[in-house]
């Protein structure tokens, strides 16, 4: 086929550059609206624990006053967690973890909750109410065809509203959770639950603690 330009005819093939190719298909996608998970805010994933820090005083700068900073025991990523109010609106006090993984410890994971251990006193209409307007505004993005899940049963107890990957892999999910108490046991009240928001940068290989294979 003949490329082109004003008129003109030329009888061979235009080959780009990798770096021209890259740029052409981001025009492509931004001129579809395909959504992408790049983490939560100013947070994006492969920042630092430093960035991460000035990305949390950039969105939420009297919580960022607060950060707590612990290790998980088995998968052994950095946690830092902030406790902010009124994310959603009555919807009660969030707490946003940002994970860093094991071996880059940089930026791999965010998740936000409401309701408990986060937030007892969440009432449950208010958390529903949350869960919907959450559920509505990931159904109203591009997600691509064949890339989004909803209202399925995990295994873990929870349902799944929503989980959408963008065309790099990344992951927005969208949970109901059976609601814990601080120490970790669930809560025993009628319809207690929580919602837990998750952005993944690369959810069938997360950059945790494993024993490798052949070790034991």
């Amino acid at each position: 086929m003949e490329n082109q330009t004003n008129g003109a005819s030329f009888p061979f093939r235009l080959d780009l550059p990798p770096e021209a190719r890259f740029f052409i298909e981001e025009a492509r996608r931004l001129q579809r609206n395909i959504t992408l998970v790049e983490g939560f805010r100013s947070a994006k994933f492969g920042m630092t624990e430093a960035e991460v820090r000035a990305a949390i005083r950039r969105d939420f700068p009297q919580a960022a006053e607060r950060i707590v900073s612990e290790q998980t025991p088995v998968e052994r990523t950095q946690v830092l967690s902030i406790a902010v109010p009124n994310l959603i609106p009555d919807a009660g006090t969030a707490r946003i973890s940002y994970i860093l993984g094991h071996q880059s410890k940089r930026l791999i994971q965010v998740r936000v909750l409401w309701g408990p251990p986060a937030d007892a006193t969440a009432r449950p209409e208010a958390l529903v109410n949350a869960a919907e307007a959450l559920r509505a505004y990931f159904d109203s993005l591009d997600w691509g065809s064949g890339s989004v899940e909803r209202g399925v049963s995990l295994a873990d107890g929870s349902t799944l509203v929503f989980r959408g990957l963008d065309e790099q892999g990344r992951m927005a999910q969208l949970q109901l959770m059976p609601a814990q108490g601080a120490t970790g046991a669930v809560v025993n009240a009628q319809r207690a639950f929580a919602i837990r928001l998750t952005y993944v940068a690369d959810p069938l290989n997360p950059d945790v603690f494993r024993l490798q294979r052949g070790q034991f």
